[in-house]
Formats: C-alpha cells, sequence, structure tokens
C-alpha cells in the first residue's frame, strides 16, 4: 500500500456523489476546484487525492505549488482510517455555481489565467467525445453517458461552417492534455457546444466572454440542474444563450447557430441582466 509522502500530508476525500469522479464535470465541480484552492491557501504542503483515470492528469497542475501523490480508491480510504487528522473531505459544489459559490468559481479561474496580456479572441466549438473511456462509470468500463445518450446530428457541418465563416476551433476535449485545454480556454472569447461534460471547460474563460449552449428540448423537462451553467457564466462574468434542439440526436440548423452567435454577441453578460 502506499504511504504517506510526508506525515503531514494531507488527504482529500469525497463525499459520495451520484457521479464519478471520472467524469470530467462530476471531477470538476466535486474535486478538482476543491483541491485547488486548498493548495492555494497552502502552498507547498503535500496532498494525497485519490486516482481520477482519466482525469488525474489534471493533477499535474497543482505540482508547481504542491507535491501531490494519487493513490487508489481503496488506499486512499485507508490512509484516511490511519490519519484520520490529516483528512479533508471535499463537499463539492453540489448543485454547482449556486450564490455562495460564486467567489470560489472566480478564485478558481483566475488561479489558471495567464499572467500576460495575451489576445483573448480565440473562438471555440467543442464536440462531443466518442471515445467510451470518457464517459465510463468507475464500476463497468461500460459508457454511460456522451454522444450515446446525446449529439448534434449534423455536428462536422456545423464546426466546418463555424471554422470556414468564423474562424471557430473545433476541439475534442478528451483529446486534449488539460495544459492544452487551458490555453485554449483561458484565450476563449466565444464558446459553442452540446450540454456536456465539456461545458465545464467555460470556468476557464476570461471575464466578457460568449457561452452558447445548444440543449435538447426534452431535457428541459427532466433535468432540474438545467441552469447550472447559466449560474456559473453569471458568476464568471460571462454572456449566455441557450439554444434549443428538437430532441437529443436532432440537428441544428446553420441559420441558427449564426443567429445565436449574433445575438450573444449583442447580449450583455448574465449578471448584469440581473
Amino acid at each position: 500500500m502506499s504511504s504517506l509522502p510526508q506525515a503531514n500530508a494531507t488527504i482529500f476525500q469525497r463525499v459520495e456523489a451520484s457521479g464519478s469522479v471520472q467524469h470530467f464535470a462530476h471531477f470538476m465541480k466535486d474535486y478538482f476546484i476543491e483541491v485547488s484552492l486548498w493548495c492555494a491557501d497552502h502552498p507547498g504542503m503535500p496532498i494525497v487525492v485519490r486516482d481520477c483515470g482519466p482525469c488525474s492528469p489534471w493533477f499535474d497542475l497543482l505540482r508547481k505549488t504542491n507535491d501531490v501523490t494519487a493513490v487508489s480508491p481503496g488506499e486512499l480510504s485507508e490512509l484516511a482510517r490511519l490519519f484520520p487528522g490529516n483528512v479533508v473531505v471535499t463537499e463539492g459544489l453540489r448543485q454547482f455555481a449556486r450564490k455562495r459559490d460564486g467567489e470560489k468559481l472566480v478564485r478558481f479561474r483566475d488561479m489558471f489565467s495567464p499572467k500576460t496580456s495575451e489576445s483573448k479572441n480565440v473562438r471555440v466549438m467543442a464536440v462531443r467525445s466518442r471515445e467510451p473511456s470518457f464517459y465510463a462509470s468507475p464500476e463497468s468500463e461500460v459508457a454511460t453517458s456522451g454522444s450515446s445518450r446525446r449529439r448534434i446530428g449534423n455536428e462536422h457541418i456545423i464546426g466546418a461552417m463555424l471554422q470556414r465563416r468564423w474562424s471557430f476551433r473545433v476541439v475534442e476535449f478528451f483529446e486534449l492534455t488539460p495544459k492544452d485545454a487551458l490555453e485554449t480556454m483561458t484565450s476563449c472569447s466565444t464558446f459553442v457546444t452540446q450540454r456536456g461534460a465539456a461545458m465545464m471547460n467555460l470556468v476557464f474563460m476570461p471575464p466578457g466572454g460568449a457561452v452558447v449552449e445548444i440543449y435538447p428540448r426534452g431535457m428541459l423537462q427532466s433535468q432540474r440542474n438545467i441552469d447550472l451553467y447559466r449560474r456559473a457564466c453569471t458568476h464568471l462574468g460571462l454572456k449566455y444563450v441557450r439554444l434549443q434542439q428538437k430532441s437529443n440526436f436532432a440537428n441544428v440548423s446553420r441559420w441558427r447557430i449564426a443567429f445565436a452567435l449574433l445575438r450573444v454577441k449583442v447580449t450583455p453578460p448574465v449578471g448584469a441582466r440581473e
């Protein structure tokens, strides 16, 4: 079994929740954001975190300031039993982006913002990953969400149009390293994607940026967290427009995408409207 790197290492456990930390959105809101903020407040302190599968490379970003050791969930539980005084439990942003979470999100975004005044006019369309391991649950290698549940039917056509007419970058975030994802999103001025894990990358966008969330109409009736990304935009000073699909796999008209981009261009940031 792995041992603590130092006797005073802090062990990060996670409150049991419905989502898997191997899924990017749950990893961010239920674990990584809180671990990152703790590291910012305790530079130089060693920490022990659980192995989060495909999301674990994000911990490399914290190794600049803290000694990070990733162990299996079983090893983490055993270390927590042996050293209960060293345990910090991350409750996560359970409903994500509530009013009291606003300061946390801004602090987290600012941790990873570039210190130089680089151009912030990168336009990004995120496409949904077809890689099963991106969505697999920890108990199974079978994909439980993602493109098998919803997708833009003419995604490749929309992507080609955005590339040609508005110089968008079409990105599958599963294929990017955390460093590359940060470089993309900290310079992103306009972000277009269907509702899904990739939406969580908006937490790195600079203030004043614009987000277009494509959302299947049927999910509007079944999703109690319909506004979670809109709330995040409120805290982060981002513009936000929702574009509805007729169904989970429906095509989206190129004209509707163009109209959404024009609309979001003249829309003030969400917080300014409330």
